[in-house]
C-alpha cells in the first residue's frame, strides 16, 4: 500500500513540475518580429512623431501599452497603432528599443504583430496569412507621411 501511495504521490509531483515547465516556456516565448526598422536619434522624438501623426488623422488611434527596463539597461516601449476607417479595422504592434550596442542614438523598431481584425488576417509571425500587405500598408499609411511630414527619417532593416 505504501509503495502504491508513493509511486501515486511521484507521479503526481512530476506532473506538476512538467507543467510548471511547460507553462513557464511557452508563456516566455517571444515571436522574432515581423518586420524590423531603424531610426536614428532620440525614443522621444519617434514617439512624439507617431503621437503627432495621429492627432493630425481621426482614423489613427496610437496607444504606449507598456515599458519595461530599467535606466541602466534601457528601456522597451511597447505601443499600439489602429488604423480604423469605414471599411477597415487593423492594429499594428510595436516596441521600440535603443541599440546600444551599436549606437547611442539608433533606436529599433519593431513591428511585431498586424492584424486586420475586419478581415480576420495577420499575426505575429511573418509568414501568417495576409501579413505581406498589412505591413505594406504600414509602411505606406504610417511610415511614409512621419517621414515626409515630419523629417523622422525611419529605414527598413
Amino acid at each position: 500500500m505504501k509503495k502504491i501511495f508513493l509511486i501515486a504521490f511521484s507521479l503526481i509531483l512530476l506532473a506538476v513540475v512538467f507543467a510548471c515547465i511547460y507553462f513557464v516556456t511557452g508563456v516566455s516565448y517571444e515571436y522574432p518580429s515581423v518586420k524590423k526598422y531603424e531610426y536614428w536619434g532620440k525614443k522621444n522624438e519617434l514617439i512624439s512623431a507617431f503621437e503627432k501623426y495621429a492627432q493630425n488623422n481621426r482614423d489613427v488611434v496610437f496607444k504606449i501599452v507598456d515599458t519595461v527596463g530599467n535606466p541602466e539597461n534601457g528601456y522597451l516601449i511597447r505601443l499600439n497603432i489602429m488604423l480604423i476607417a469605414e471599411t477597415r479595422n487593423i492594429e499594428y504592434s510595436l516596441q521600440f528599443k535603443k541599440d546600444a550596442n551599436i549606437a547611442p542614438s539608433k533606436i529599433i523598431i519593431e513591428l511585431t504583430g498586424a492584424y486586420d481584425k475586419t478581415n480576420n488576417i495577420g499575426g505575429y509571425i511573418k509568414n501568417a496569412k495576409g501579413v505581406d500587405s498589412l505591413v505594406t500598408t504600414f509602411e505606406h499609411n504610417f511610415l511614409t507621411p512621419i517621414r515626409v511630414q515630419q523629417g523622422i527619417d525611419i529605414h527598413s532593416r
